[in-house]
């Protein structure tokens, strides 16, 4: 997993990846409709306790009630699995295992 950049946001230093990047697909350049969405990194990371995830080849953010259950997984990667959704095939990001991941890489630099 790749980090792309860090951000300021709410007096955080906020690390950016890509979700292609999560899911083991390829990534390109951002442009101009791409967004940033900041999630908790769930490490308990206190120098970085959020990541910034690039959103732009994905169509939507899913939002899913509280106890909702989704079909069991049906890809998985290193840091995410798959289900799906009214049709759709969704990603669900493990965010402690990002945060984990990221946080590590930045103590390395």
């Amino acid at each position: 997993m790749e980090i792309l950049g860090l951000i300021d946001w709410h007096q955080f230093s906020v690390p950016v990846i890509a979700l292609e990047s999560v899911v083991g697909r390829p990534f390109g350049e951002p442009g101009a409709k791409a967004k940033v969405a900041i999630c908790n990194a769930l490490d308990n990371s206190q120098q970085h306790p959020a990541i910034g995830i690039v959103l732009e080849s994905v169509p939507r953010v899913l939002v899913v009630e509280d106890g909702r259950r989704l079909p069991a997984a049906q890809e998985k990667s290193e840091f995410a699995l798959s289900s799906r959704h009214q049709g759709d095939l969704v990603w669900i990001p493990d965010m402690e295992k990002i945060g984990h991941s990221v946080n590590q890489q930045l103590a390395l630099d």
